[in-house]
């Protein structure tokens, strides 16, 4: 009896083994290259490409290499790495695709804003959006849980404005909920930097909790740290059409950032510490916002003006600008 136990697990064993040599192979390669590029050529569009498709067997995997995704005129909008999606082969018999875990490495991201306003990004999206809303053949249901995004990289263009807005470095986790129709984002760390052509003078790292649902986006924190200034922020933004705002927003600088955002010299004196302290909570909607908000700056110049310790509060409704001054002392 002990023999057959042995004997059944060395073929067991060698099974396996081979099983596994064989998703390894150019042969099981081809043959669920259609059976990947069906769906994905649905869904992204027919002009995607495609590097090497392969298969793992313990534990169960579909890797996809080399992905490179174009615009309708063919240029380059987007491209990934690796895609690695795990299966769950248990809810196959019930005819569910379970894919509690995906990973992508290494996307790349381009957007540019023409002068006319058209996003060809944002236009593919859509496309894609609806495509992915349409009726969809067979009897498979989907269901996804996580999916972690490494070492990504976004950049942004206006051409009208030639400003540029680079996010590299990009950690991620989403926590997907089909159900209920809402994933949770949780960005570790993203490194963002911004300006005029290709200088970037202005960086700063990110690391944001925030959870999209139907109802819009909920944003319950959000760090944005630069080399000797800080920015908070925490709220909710309604989706379309309301588009609601209710946003808590806090920011302290120092002397580096302060020399950069505003027209101001710094102080002579060394008993004296530049600052900026900025509170504000934005409501009303996207189109008709509405701010109050308190700015006080401390230790700072405007040529030989001192401004001393100014407090200055603002208003913002109806498209009328309120300020009032405390506590100034110009010198």
């Amino acid at each position: 009896m002990r023999r057959l136990i042995i004997i059944l697990l060395v073929l067991v064993f060698l099974v396996v083994v081979a099983v596994e040599i064989y998703m390894q192979s150019e042969a099981f390669s081809a043959l669920i290259r259609p059976h990947v590029m069906k769906p994905l050529s649905a869904l992204l569009g027919p002009d995607i490409q495609v590097g090497r498709v392969k298969g793992n067997f313990i534990p169960l995997y579909v890797e996809i290499r080399d992905v490179t995704i174009p615009d309708a005129r063919g240029t380059r909008i987007a491209s990934v790495r690796k895609v690695r999606a795990y299966i769950n082969p248990l809810p196959l018999i019930i005819k569910r695709i379970s894919v509690p875990f995906i990973s992508i490495l290494e996307p790349r991201i381009h957007s540019e804003q023409e002068r006319s306003g058209q996003n060809r990004l944002l236009d593919y999206i859509r496309a894609v959006s609806m495509r992915a809303g349409g009726k969809r053949s067979g009897s498979y249901r989907l269901y996804l849980r996580t999916i972690v995004v490494s070492k990504g990289n976004i950049s942004f263009l206006d051409k009208k404005s030639m400003t540029r807005i680079t996010a590299t470095d990009l950690d991620m986790t989403a926590l997907v909920d089909l159900a209920w129709g809402r994933v949770k984002f949780l960005v570790s760390s993203v490194h963002l930097r911004s300006g005029k052509g290709d200088e970037l003078p202005y960086g700063a790292r990110l690391k944001a909790t925030a959870l999209l649902g139907s109802k819009g986006l909920s944003v319950d924190s959000l760090e944005l740290l630069g080399k000797d200034g800080i920015l908070l922020a925490n709220g909710f933004i309604g989706s379309y059409p309301r588009r609601e705002l209710d946003i808590k927003v806090k920011a302290m600088a120092g002397q580096e950032t302060i020399g950069k955002i505003l027209p101001l010299s710094l102080p002579e004196k060394k008993d004296l510490v530049p600052s900026l302290d900025f509170t504000a909570r934005v409501s009303g909607t996207v189109k008709a916002p509405a701010v109050d908000g308190i700015l006080k700056l401390s230790g700072l110049f405007l040529g030989n003006m001192d401004f001393g310790k100014a407090v200055l509060t603002l208003t913002y409704k109806n498209g009328t600008l309120g300020l009032q001054g405390k506590n100034w002392k110009l010198t």
